[in-house]
Parts: structure tokens; sequence; C-alpha cells
């Protein structure tokens, strides 16, 4: 298991968000468990979706025709934690990652171009401009920068919040991918 895995792990461990360790996983099977995880730090469990219950994803509670079955597939699943969860708190004010000053320009730094919501499919081109920094770098060294360890733009969420477990778990689980 990588490195990152392993100190994500024995972190959510030690905060009681996940059990511990009991065998190594495939890859597929720790995307799953890291996306279980983002469910709960979102306060969301995976019945909860289904259900239309709990956090703002929840259905509106007529005939169950808004409800969604979480994904079964990890890189369907990694992708809807994404797009529900992550690129909200990258375009948003408080992250700040997308201004023309810093990762929403051409040239920007690290090579992670991104872009801000008002522009068009900006999602998923997001969505795309992370799965290529991670796999050229890592998710070690998208979550530090995210901390504010040696990025030019401080700190956008600490480790100890709850955004930073999102987008940490997340990445992670990118990296967990085959």
């Amino acid at each position: 298991m990588p490195r990152s895995s392993l100190l994500l792990h024995a972190g959510l461990f030690a905060l009681g968000l996940c059990g511990p360790i009991i065998s190594i996983a495939e890859p597929t099977e720790m995307a799953s468990e890291l996306l279980e995880t983002v469910q709960s730090v979102r306060g969301l469990g995976a019945t909860s979706i289904k259900d239309g219950g709990g956090g703002s994803g929840g259905g509106s509670g007529g005939s169950g025709e808004d409800n969604v079955d979480p994904p079964n597939d990890p890189e369907t699943a990694v992708r809807q934690v994404y797009e529900d969860d992550v690129n909200q708190l990258i375009v948003s004010s408080a992250g700040g990652c997308t201004s023309s000053g810093c990762h929403g320009r051409a040239g920007a730094p690290g090579g992670l171009r991104l872009y801000s919501s008002a522009e068009a499919n900006s999602v998923n081109d997001n969505y795309q401009s992370f799965l290529k920094y991670i796999g050229a770098e890592s998710a070690d060294r998208l979550t530090s920068k995210i901390s504010g360890n040696g990025h030019g733009g401080g700190t956008r969420y600490g480790s100890g919040s709850d955004e930073y477990a999102t987008i940490e778990a997340w990445a992670v689980s990118v990296e967990a991918l085959p």
C-alpha cells in the first residue's frame, strides 16, 4: 500500500472515520473505501444517498425518482465525489485556486491549470487537470500544497479541516484507481 494511503488511513483511523487495516486492499477496493470515507466526512452514508436522506445531496422526498444509487464502479465513484464535493472547494472564494493570478491562467504554477465555475465545461476540465497533476506528481504533493507547504498561495485549507480531509481522501482515491 502506498505510503500516502497508509498515512491517510492511520489519520482517519485516529479520528474514528475508518477501521484498522486488516489486509492490503486491491486498488479498486481502496478507491471504494476512500469513497466511503469521503461520504463519511460529508455526513452521508451509502444508504443516505440512495434514500435521499442527510446532507445537501438528498432527494426531494417525492416519488423517489430523484434518488440516486451510489456508483459501484470506483472510477465513476471517484469522479462523482469530485463533482459533488471537491470541485466546489476548488472554485470557492475560500479555496481561491481558480483566480487569474493563480491556477486560473495559462502557464499556471506547477502546470495545474484550473477553470472558474463561470467557464463552460469547468467541472470536467478541472477534473481532468487534477487527474493529470496527481498522475504526474502525487496526491501527497497536492495535499501538501493545499495545506500551504511550499505553496506560493499559502494555506487553502488547513490539514485538520473537513475540506482538507475531503480533498485528501479524493486525491488518494485517484492514485488508487487501476
